[in-house]
Parts: C-alpha cells; sequence; structure tokens
C-alpha cells in the first residue's frame, strides 16, 4: 500500500524586534493547512483592522457630540462622522457609516459634504430601499442649494473625500496620500509620524513605528517554506 502523503503544515505567527512589553508574551503560532488559508488570515487581519479604526473612531465622534456646545466640537463631530465612512467596512456597515453622516452633514448645512455621502451610499447598493429614498431625498435638496454648487456651512473643515487618505486612530486626523506616517508592524495601520514610539491601540502588542518583520509564514511538517508579509 502506498503511504499517505504528508501534506506542509504552515505556521503563520507575528515577530517584533519591539513590543509593547519590555518582556513581552512569545505570540504562539496560528497553524493554517495551506498558503491559501495563511493569506486569509492576513485579509481577517486587515478587516479587524479596518473595524477597529473605524468603531474607534465613531466612539470618539460620540463623546464629541455629548459635549457638542462650541463651534469647535461641532466643527469635529462632523469631521469624524466624514472618517469613519472611509473605513473599509462591510457593504452593509458602510450604508450605516453614509446614512448616519449624510444626515448630520445635511444637519449642518454642510450641503457638499452631505451630497458626497448620499451619492457614495447610492453607488454602494444592497441598502436598503427606505434608505436609498433618503439619500435621494437628501441630494435633491442639497443640490438645490446656490445654483446647484451646494457648499458647506463649515468652511474649514478638515475633510476632503476626493483625496484618498489613512485615519490615524490616535490623533483620529487624515493622513492624505503622499503624507509622511508612522506604521503599526502588527496590523499595518498609520499613524501620523508625531505618534511614533507610543503603543498602538490597534492590538496593543507593539509599538507604533517599530522595526519588526511583522506576519510571515513558515511550511512545515514536510512542506516549503512560504514568504513573510506585513
Amino acid at each position: 500500500t502506498k503511504k499517505s502523503e504528508k501534506k506542509p503544515t504552515f505556521f503563520l505567527f507575528f515577530s517584533f524586534l519591539a513590543t509593547a512589553s519590555p518582556t513581552p508574551t512569545p505570540t504562539l503560532p496560528q497553524v493554517v493547512s495551506s498558503r491559501r488559508e495563511a493569506e486569509e488570515l492576513k485579509e481577517l487581519l486587515s478587516i479587524a483592522r479596518e473595524y477597529n479604526v473605524g468603531l474607534r473612531c465613531e466612539l470618539a465622534r460620540k463623546a464629541v457630540a455629548a459635549d457638542a456646545s462650541s463651534p469647535d466640537a461641532v466643527k469635529r463631530n462632523a469631521e469624524l462622522a466624514a472618517y469613519f465612512t472611509h473605513a473599509k467596512l462591510q457593504p452593509a456597515h458602510a450604508a450605516l457609516a453614509l446614512r448616519s453622516a449624510m444626515v448630520l452633514h445635511y444637519k449642518l448645512q454642510c450641503f457638499s459634504s452631505a451630497a458626497g455621502f448620499c451619492r457614495r451610499l447610492l453607488e454602494l447598493g444592497g441598502a436598503p430601499q427606505k434608505v436609498v429614498a433618503q439619500a435621494r431625498q437628501v441630494l435633491a435638496a442639497c443640490e438645490q442649494q446656490n445654483g446647484g454648487s451646494p457648499t458647506n456651512a463649515i468652511a474649514d473643515l478638515e475633510y476632503d473625500e476626493r483625496n484618498p487618505f489613512d485615519l490615524c486612530s490616535v490623533t483620529f486626523s487624515p493622513i492624505y496620500r503622499g503624507s509622511p506616517f508612522a506604521e503599526d508592524p502588527y496590523s499595518g495601520a498609520r499613524f501620523q509620524p508625531s505618534c511614533e514610539g507610543q503603543v498602538s491601540p490597534v492590538g496593543g502588542v507593539s509599538r507604533i513605528g517599530a522595526q519588526a518583520s511583522g506576519m510571515v509564514s513558515v511550511g512545515g511538517g514536510g512542506g516549503g517554506g512560504g514568504g513573510g508579509g506585513r
């Protein structure tokens, strides 16, 4: 009888040269059976990062909204609502973020940004019909402002929907494309350079800007090795 072939086992683990603790507890490897499963695990880490950053942004917004008695607080409330819509969430959750920002910005007479949220919500697809109808209604109302060229009542709103950005989840400020940043080697989250050296709030196991190999897949048990990733 033929001997059964031994399938390779891949170990996925995180390797750090600098971590949140001076004497870190070793990270146990995650055992998967193929490179495909290793890539899926990396993708799950990316999804978890987006939800972590996005939901913490929304919690920060709610804290600001609870005391929105000053113009600065109102402005910040609007900015955080806008930033939350750029987290890479599942469509159903992205629709909720867009609807919330759309309603808030419209109430604040930020008609230009509100119209942008409406369009993105309509392009997203899959939203409940009631939400779609509301988005169309708000978009029409926004487009009636200033002869079809809606503007924002908050003139210095720090938000540009046309310029891609990552959100720093320490300062909750956008890092626009081409701007310097520091990175969390564990999750790949990006932060403002001023945050370098702090413990990353995304996972809390590494320091922002630390030199580390990040996620590495290694073949074992009779199979070949794999490559690394962040």
